[in-house]
């Protein structure tokens, strides 16, 4: 859900751009080709005010409609391909949302920048796939994928983690008092019936022997 959210919060801010870039257009000089979407893109990645874990947009890669590379920003950002999964998602113009915990800077950019600290050390990322389209959904023309710092993202999962913990502790805790108390009655009843059938057998063994007498 939390992934979910962002994907959607990505996409929406990515047609808002995409309808401003067509209400200046007569509808017949849109263009359809992705290349041409590159500065909507580019646009978007620089709202980074729009949610907490849109701050720290890393690189954008942008995609044909068969999920061929285009072009990148910056240059030095890594290859990469759409899976026909997620090429079947974007078709059906839903955003696509990974997140990668323990992502290393050599795997995303072909020069790591100095801020990375090196190319052995590992961010958490978060990588979302938009699809480009006209305001009609005729068809796609073309993906755009970003990729964001994931610490908002990490820190989420941190707290939803801590959150399930204590719900878990105090599940635990409320199971075992329960069980304790169900226990303790059923022996303070089992106590009891033991109690009533020693005196019915000591009183059927008194009873047996002034019988016998």
């Amino acid at each position: 859900q939390i992934l979910g959210r962002e994907g959607e919060i990505l996409n929406a801010v990515t047609l808002m751009q995409e309808l401003a870039a067509e209400a200046g257009e007569p509808a017949d000089e849109v263009s359809d080709n992705a290349a041409d979407h590159l500065g909507v893109v580019l646009r978007t990645s620089k709202l980074k005010g729009v949610a907490h874990s849109l701050k720290g947009v890393r690189a954008a890669r942008l995609f044909d409609a068969e999920g061929n590379l285009v072009t990148t920003e910056p240059a030095y950002v890594s290859n990469a391909q759409l899976s026909p999964d997620e090429l079947g998602k974007l078709r059906q113009f839903r955003p696509v949302t990974h997140y990668f915990a323990e992502a290393r800077s050599a795997d995303l950019f072909w020069i790591v920048p100095d801020e990375d600290g090196g190319a052995s050390r590992t961010v958490p990322l978060l990588v979302v796939a938009i699809p480009l389209h006209r305001q009609d959904r005729a068809r796609l023309f073309g993906v755009a994928q970003f990729i964001l710092a994931g610490e908002g993202i990490a820190a989420e999962f941190a707290a939803l983690d801590r959150n399930l913990l204590q719900h878990a502790l105090l599940a635990f805790v409320g199971g075992g008092l329960i069980i304790v108390a169900s226990l303790g009655w059923a022996f303070r009843r089992l106590q009891q019936t033991n109690r009533l059938l020693t005196e019915r057998t000591t009183n059927l063994l008194r009873a047996n022997h002034e019988l016998t007498l």
